[in-house]
Protein backbone atom coordinates (compact mmCIF):
# COMPACT_ATOMS: atom_id res chain seq x y z
CA UNK A 1 0.00 0.00 0.00
CA UNK A 2 1.01 3.79 -0.69
CA UNK A 3 -0.21 4.96 2.45
CA UNK A 4 0.14 4.24 6.36
CA UNK A 5 -3.50 5.00 7.74
CA UNK A 6 -7.01 5.24 6.61
CA UNK A 7 -8.92 7.66 7.35
CA UNK A 8 -12.39 6.46 7.99
CA UNK A 9 -15.03 9.52 8.98
CA UNK A 10 -18.31 10.60 8.28
CA UNK A 11 -18.65 13.00 4.53
CA UNK A 12 -20.39 15.88 7.33
CA UNK A 13 -16.65 16.00 8.94
CA UNK A 14 -14.68 16.28 5.33
CA UNK A 15 -13.38 19.83 6.52
CA UNK A 16 -12.36 18.36 10.62
CA UNK A 17 -10.58 15.51 8.46
CA UNK A 18 -8.49 17.73 6.40
CA UNK A 19 -7.08 19.34 9.24
CA UNK A 20 -5.92 15.90 10.74
CA UNK A 21 -4.86 14.65 7.31
CA UNK A 22 -2.44 18.44 7.19
CA UNK A 23 -1.02 17.92 10.79
CA UNK A 24 -0.48 13.79 10.01
CA UNK A 25 0.85 14.37 6.46
CA UNK A 26 3.41 17.65 7.75
CA UNK A 27 5.34 14.99 9.74
CA UNK A 28 5.34 12.62 7.03
CA UNK A 29 2.62 10.15 7.82
CA UNK A 30 0.99 8.93 4.32
CA UNK A 31 -2.80 9.02 4.75
CA UNK A 32 -6.23 7.67 2.55
CA UNK A 33 -8.58 9.93 2.70
CA UNK A 34 -11.75 8.51 0.67
CA UNK A 35 -13.19 11.84 -0.52
CA UNK A 36 -9.72 12.68 -1.81
CA UNK A 37 -7.95 9.58 -3.13
CA UNK A 38 -10.88 7.35 -3.70
CA UNK A 39 -11.34 5.98 -7.43
CA UNK A 40 -14.85 5.30 -8.62
CA UNK A 41 -15.79 2.17 -6.93
CA UNK A 42 -18.47 0.63 -4.88
CA UNK A 43 -18.30 1.31 -0.96
CA UNK A 44 -17.87 -2.18 -0.01
CA UNK A 45 -14.20 -1.41 -1.98
CA UNK A 46 -13.96 0.76 1.12
CA UNK A 47 -14.20 -1.60 3.84
CA UNK A 48 -12.36 -4.05 1.98
CA UNK A 49 -9.24 -1.23 2.11
CA UNK A 50 -9.81 -0.10 5.71
CA UNK A 51 -9.09 -4.11 6.23
CA UNK A 52 -6.05 -4.22 4.59
CA UNK A 53 -4.51 -1.09 5.48
CA UNK A 54 -1.60 -0.81 7.89
CA UNK A 55 -4.20 1.03 10.50
CA UNK A 56 -7.06 2.86 10.57
CA UNK A 57 -7.93 6.49 12.26
CA UNK A 58 -12.01 6.28 13.18
CA UNK A 59 -13.08 9.95 13.62
CA UNK A 60 -15.86 9.85 15.82
CA UNK A 61 -18.07 13.83 16.07
CA UNK A 62 -21.52 14.65 16.66
CA UNK A 63 -21.98 14.10 13.15
CA UNK A 64 -21.30 10.09 13.71
CA UNK A 65 -23.89 9.35 16.20
CA UNK A 66 -26.26 9.32 13.77
CA UNK A 67 -26.22 6.78 10.85
CA UNK A 68 -22.42 6.27 11.38
CA UNK A 69 -22.53 2.35 9.59
CA UNK A 70 -19.86 3.06 7.15
CA UNK A 71 -17.59 3.93 9.70
CA UNK A 72 -18.50 1.00 12.08
CA UNK A 73 -17.79 -1.29 9.01
CA UNK A 74 -14.51 0.09 8.33
CA UNK A 75 -13.24 -0.04 11.96
CA UNK A 76 -14.55 -3.43 12.13
CA UNK A 77 -12.81 -4.82 9.41
CA UNK A 78 -9.85 -3.57 10.48
CA UNK A 79 -9.86 -4.38 13.76
CA UNK A 80 -11.30 -8.46 12.43
CA UNK A 81 -8.26 -8.73 10.47
CA UNK A 82 -5.73 -7.46 13.33
CA UNK A 83 -5.07 -3.67 12.13
CA UNK A 84 -4.78 -1.20 14.47
CA UNK A 85 -7.58 1.15 14.65
CA UNK A 86 -7.18 4.78 16.69
CA UNK A 87 -10.20 6.63 17.36
CA UNK A 88 -10.11 10.45 17.53
CA UNK A 89 -13.24 11.67 19.30
CA UNK A 90 -14.36 15.07 19.28
CA UNK A 91 -16.41 17.30 21.48
CA UNK A 92 -19.66 18.70 20.33
CA UNK A 93 -18.44 21.44 17.85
Amino acid sequence: MDFDVFVSHKSADDGLVNHLVEALEKVGVRCFVDHRDRKAGRWADLVLLAGASPAVIVLITPNSYDDSSNVYNEAIAARDNGRTVIPVITPAL
